[in-house]
């Protein structure tokens, strides 16, 4: 595992020092930069190169997620949160000199209002983490904001200086460190210790261990024809699309035709390459673009196994049948999407486990279950009468009353009462739908 390690020219002897001195199955290499228009230069040249990334400034880690949100690489920020600030501040109180914490201002503070100085963030903050406190700043700010951060804040404290505001700095931007020295600003960094980089990079190779593992479990994606739809093409014409497009996926994927549906075995890494992380449905989007394929629907299926990724697959295009749209359940049994849409869900597959139990008990197919759930939740309502059930399903009135009446007989349903739906004819009687209940 390799791991590149950016750190300000300054600091980079530093951390090449402490990377020297761990113990680990990682190769450490650091990386120095100028200034983050350097930056931003230098991580392209590197991306490839790395199985991850590791920053000594939570500003740089930000300046390239805004500039490359794209980035499949981890992003990592070396947190000297763990005690290093707080020592430091307390050998400062403690000296034998003299101090006001009033005029010790704290670098990363200057943009946080007033409230800048060593006197604030003991009064405020006490002993929080402080990253935490400084990410809502760096996920506001516009990247041209972060890219001339250290400039304007080392502008800034020059000038306090000059104006005798100021009789130090606690510094937590390193990158600001050659203008104080030039100024002969009196500082007092945190700088990182080998404790806490070898903490970084043992969770950094604990937690890529794991991601490697979870990219090698078994995927299935289930793909056919929409059944509620007529399509323009044939089933021999989306067998041709899928073993061409087999053939260029180059994921080691094989392809087996099961009863009209299409079963494409592969790993959970390939799932997440083919759909952007789950941004999009890239099956559907390549089907469409290259062969002229419309609509199609699609199920992704992770598992601890081969069978649990079929039966995941199988839930998935379920979904996917009635919502019209590409769906995705993972190995935690966590049911994603839609996929292509700009605002997809999280749900948890207890849900549709209890679509299928309600469904055996109600003798009604999971499909119609499904859609009554949908409807109750959509609706917010669990109150329905047989011809509004009639219009959501796109049934018979005669067909909805003969689903309310075993729903009612398998005490998946009550009828609470009457109400007229048109100015002519009997009222009709309303069911609450017990379908959403724990």
């Amino acid at each position: 595992m390799k791991i590149i390690v950016f750190s300000p020219d300054y600091f980079k002897m530093h951390m090449e020092e402490l990377a020297g001195s761990l113990t680990t199955a990682s190769e450490l290499q650091v990386v120095g930069y100028d200034d983050f228009e350097d930056l931003l230069d230098l991580y392209p040249q590197y991306e490839d190169r790395a199985d991850c990334f590791l920053f000594t400034s939570a500003t740089a880690l930000y300046v390239i997620k805004k500039k490359y949100p794209d980035t499949k690489k981890k992003l990592y920020v070396l947190d000297t949160d763990s005690g290093h600030y707080w020592q430091a501040i307390a050998q400062i109180l403690a000296s034998d000199q003299p101090v006001n914490p009033k005029r010790i201002p704290v670098d990363f503070l200057l943009f946080h209002g007033e409230a800048y100085t060593i006197d604030h963030l003991v009064t405020l903050w006490g002993h929080k983490i402080i990253s935490p406190q400084l990410e809502p700043f760096l996920e506001n700010a516009s990247l041209d904001e972060l890219l001339t951060s250290r400039a304007r804040m080392a502008q800034k404290l020059c000038r306090m200086w000059d104006d005798n505001e100021i009789d130090m700095v606690f510094c937590g931007c390193i990158g600001i460190i050659p203008w104080l020295e030039k100024k002969k600003i009196p500082f007092v960094c945190a700088y990182p210790s080998r404790i806490s980089l070898a903490e970084a990079v043992s969770k950094i190779e604990s937690e890529l261990a794991h991601q490697q593992l979870q990219d090698l479990l078994p995927s299935v994606i289930l793909v056919a024809r929409p059944q509620a739809e007529s399509c323009s093409y044939s089933q021999e014409d989306l067998r041709s699309a899928l073993l061409d497009l087999k053939t260029k996926m180059q994921y080691g994927t094989v392809l087996e035709e099961i009863n009209s549906f299409f079963y494409i075995h592969t790993t959970a890494k390939a799932v997440s390459i083919l759909t952007k992380n789950l941004t999009i449905c890239g099956i559907c989007d390549l089907i469409k673009r290259k062969y002229s394929i419309f609509p199609v629907s699609v199920g992704y299926g992770i598992g601890k196994n081969l069978v649990e990724a079929r039966n995941h697959a199988e839930l998935a295009l379920r979904e996917s049948f009635f919502r019209r749209a590409s769906f995705y359940l993972d190995d935690r049994n966590v049911l994603i999407g839609p996929l292509d849409g700009a605002n997809p869900f999280f749900a948890d597959s207890k849900l549709m486990n209890r679509c299928a139990e309600l469904a055996q008990k109600a003798c009604i197919s999971s499909n119609t279950m499904r859609k009554i759930m949908f409807i109750v939740d959509f609706n917010q309502s669990a109150e329905l009468t047989a011809p509004e059930l009639a219009h959501f399903l796109g049934v018979t009135v005669r067909n909805a009353n003969r689903i309310l009446a075993s729903l009612t007989e398998n005490g998946v349903a009550e009828v609470i009462g009457t109400r007229l739906v048109s100015s002519t004819g009997r009222p009709s009687k309303v069911y609450r739908l017990n379908v959403l209940d724990a």
